[in-house]
């Protein structure tokens, strides 16, 4: 059964974060890439990986999300052969002797298949990750089609269940790589999109638009959004957006919001209030959960502990209505302030008046001492 066919009936359960929990165990924030580890620290990569599958993801994506030229300021043989030892080790995970729990056999969150003595085990599945290429790399748009396509096909040949195009603000980009992929080879496809707590990518598209760029391409065969957002405002995103678009759909939250101690970015723990709303997802009819900046092997434990008592389980999409523009809420003050004359208007003593509109960006701020 792969990954595509379990959807249809099951609820996957994926991983969480891992640049951040391995940042937590191991302490190198700002200094070491979690992807360089592949090839320097095996050994870690793995053990996390083992934690996410031992708490009960059913998929788990390989230390990839980074692991590109301009991230890992490598050349293009380099960054291969870290995602060739990324697939390796995490698939080494997928394959551990994970025996089904009689509790969990039949769940709608767990994916089994039965050995040749008839015991039922886990099946994982492993994503390939690839996430966008920095901004400021300095490439032209060819040359991060042209490297994202190279990931891929890596991916593939070594065999990924599915490759998952993660954090992304735009779609347009990955159009052309998708198409290549799908031509290459019928590897099922995810794109998943990082959009803030209104509902805009950082490209200024919105979640409804990506949604439904998405769901109208061939070649993508998975939606989502993940990042950028905690729980509750993922939660209330998705409750204006009509997930039913015919795909399957992944949500994967991070645990919060960070905040800057000591120079380090930490986030609070959270888990309570985290499955609290995963579960509201679930119900909505989010076919794969997880987690994503913040969450760790307890947040997925905690996540399959709801599963086993039906807390969390496979649920039909709730159809959501799209609002009609001449619906929308028509005391605006901007739109009322053009629809009196413009940006210039005048007021009772005759002086004109400008409107005008300031964007804010907060800094960030760091502990000194």
């Amino acid at each position: 059964m792969n990954i595509l066919e379990s959807l249809k009936d099951k609820l996957l359960v994926a991983d969480g974060a891992f640049g951040t929990c391995y940042v937590g165990m191991y302490g190198e924030q700002g200094t070491v890439a979690p992807e360089l580890a592949n090839m320097r620290h095996p050994e870690r990569v793995l053990e996390i990986h083992k934690e996410y599958v031992k708490a009960g993801a059913g998929l788990i994506r390989t230390n990839t999300f980074a692991a590109n030229t301009a991230s890992l300021d490598a050349d293009t043989d380099y960054v291969i052969s870290n995602v060739r030892a990324a697939v390796k080790l995490a698939k080494q995970a997928a394959e551990e002797d994970v025996e089904a729990a009689d509790c969990v056999r039949t769940s709608d969150a767990v994916v089994t298949e039965a050995d040749e003595s008839g015991t039922y085990r886990k099946k994982v599945s492993v994503a390939g990750d690839i996430g966008p290429i920095p901004a400021d790399a300095g490439l032209t748009l060819n040359e991060r089609v042209s490297q994202y396509k190279l990931l891929g096909e890596a991916m593939q040949d070594m065999g990924v269940d599915i490759i998952w195009f993660e954090t992304f603000p735009e779609f347009n980009v990955l159009e052309p790589v998708v198409k290549h992929l799908k031509a290459r080879k019928n590897t099922p496809v995810m794109v998943s999109f990082c959009v803030n707590q209104f509902g805009y990518s950082n490209c200024g598209f919105s979640a409804r638009a990506l949604l439904s760029q998405v769901a109208g391409n061939q070649d993508v065969d998975c939606v989502g959004f993940n990042c950028g957002v905690g729980p509750y405002h993922m939660l209330q995103l998705l409750k204006k957006l009509d997930i039913d678009c015919g795909k399957p759909v992944s949500v994967m939250p991070n645990a919060g919001y960070p905040k800057f101690t000591q120079s380090r970015l930490v986030f609070n723990d959270n888990k309570e209030g985290f499955i609290d709303k995963i579960q509201d997802i679930a119900a909505l009819g989010a076919d794969i959960i997880g987690g994503c900046c913040g969450t760790n092997p307890e947040y997925i434990h905690q996540i399959m502990e709801r599963v086993k008592t039906g807390d969390i389980a496979k649920a039909a999409k709730v159809h959501v209505e799209k609002v009609q523009a001449d619906s929308a809420v028509k005391d605006n003050f901007l739109k009322g302030r053009l629809e009196r004359g413009g940006a210039a208007t005048k007021n009772a003593d005759g002086h004109k008046h400008k409107l005008i509109a300031v964007g804010l960006a907060p800094p960030v701020r760091q502990n000194k001492s």
